[in-house]
């Protein structure tokens, strides 16, 4: 019987290394072609919500800076929970990615099952910026500032409703937070998505809600709603609506907005679409549009981004426990 032929002891050797060149070829050539066809852009609330709005206009400039189409796929349903477990079971090659906002971390601490895990499922691409949600009320209403508000929400012999654009929604959450700050109740009423709430507080089917400026401004403008608080700092589109904790010293929510890819999306692949929305925020045109809704562009680098997820995440998880506020 002959013996099977013994293989030289650098065969193995020339057989690994051709093996890691043969993968960093295929890295860099997938790095050069990146992106070669359209991408998704997963936003989990309805159409003409404020992070659709912002989703929309960031999308149009960076699709011109990659040479590919961003394509906006709204997917609403229970709190954004339906629209960013789709992202976390998708591909990680870069083409399907999230735009989410506080809801991103704050749904796992209001649901039992959300459908994803925020650390393990995600990989943060760039943190767009940052901005406001506002307490409104009907442009007829008796309620002119937050000083009336809180009076009429302490006298109400039945608690004042508001609308929200669902169960779980950061606008949710900043309500109950405010009845918790201000000592009183309100009854919650979600609707479908912050155009459906918008149109039932300027029809008066409810007393208030907090709203984005972003889905807002036009009842604003045309005098439908009256803009009487800001969960964050005031801004400069709005110079005369104040910061509710000028009232109320302690609450304060300022939403940030960011996309994030699935986890395991290639490094250089999250580097292109990082420079892709990076290129697009320091355009004048969408900076000056931004700020029209009341949204700070971020100069915060990827790396920032992972660092602030890794603070948010416990931070709001915390805080959903402290408001008492449930899904209902």
């Amino acid at each position: 019987m002959t013996s099977a032929p013994q293989r030289h002891p650098l065969f193995g050797q020339v057989s690994a290394c051709l093996a890691i060149a043969a993968s960093m070829l295929v890295s860099v050539a997938h790095a050069q072609v990146f992106p070669s066809r359209p991408i998704t852009m997963v936003v989990p609330v309805a159409a003409g919500s404020g992070s659709d709005v912002i989703a929309r206009a960031v999308a149009n400039d960076a699709s011109a800076i990659l040479k590919q189409p961003i394509v906006i796929d709204n997917r609403p349903g229970a709190g954004g929970n339906i629209g960013t477990a789709l992202v976390a079971r998708a591909r990680p090659d870069g083409y399907t990615l999230v735009m989410n906002s506080l809801n991103h971390v704050i749904n796992p601490a209001l649901y039992s099952k959300p459908g994803y895990d925020v650390a393990s499922d995600f990989v943060p691409v760039v943190i767009l910026g940052t901005g406001n949600i506002v307490l409104t009320v009907r442009g007829d209403s008796p309620i002119k500032d937050m000083k009336s508000f809180l009076e009429a929400a302490r006298k109400a012999s039945t608690p004042l409703t508001y609308a929200t654009p669902g169960n779980g929604s950061v606008n949710h959450l900043a309500t109950a937070m405010l009845a918790q700050s201000a000592g009183v109740k309100f009854q919650h009423i979600p609707f479908g998505g912050a155009p459906a709430a918008s149109n039932a507080l300027a029809a008066g089917q409810v007393d208030f809600a907090i709203l984005a400026p972003a889905s807002t401004i036009g009842m604003f403008q045309s005098g439908r709603l009256r803009a009487i608080g800001m969960t964050g700092q005031r801004i400069a589109s709005m110079p005369d609506v104040p910061s509710i904790h000028e009232v109320l010293p302690g609450y304060e929510i300022a939403p940030w907005y960011g996309v994030f890819a699935p986890k395991g999306t290639p490094a250089d692949v999250v580097a292109e679409l990082h420079r892709a929305f990076k290129e697009a925020q320091a355009r004048p045109d969408l900076k000056k549009k931004m700020e029209q809704i009341g949204i700070v562009l971020s100069s915060q680098s990827q790396g920032d981004f992972v660092k602030l997820m890794a603070t948010e995440i416990p931070r709001w998880n915390e805080v959903v426990k402290h408001s008492g506020a449930t899904v209902d």
